[in-house]
């Protein structure tokens, strides 16, 4: 995860507000790059799984998709 946004957890700009609440509950999550000009023919698609008695689950995705690239993403 981005230090940058975990640290605007005790954000008071409002430009960061949900930024700063979503970073204040995550736990866990993954970066996804796809480089310029790359095209992904098969979607990729991410599942977060959880265990215990956790009510609530925080995962932060970044996706990162270069100039002229393609692809797509399903989250489960």
């Amino acid at each position: 995860m981005d230090a940058g946004v975990a640290s605007q957890a005790g954000s008071d700009k409002p430009s960061h507000a949900v930024e700063a609440l979503n970073a204040a509950f995550v736990r866990d999550g993954c970066v996804m790059s796809v480089a310029d000009e790359t095209a992904l023919e098969t979607p990729v698609e991410l599942v977060f799984l959880r265990s215990g008695q956790a009510a609530m689950s925080h995962a932060r995705v970044e996706v990162n998709v270069g100039k002229g690239a393609s692809a797509t993403f399903i989250e489960r």
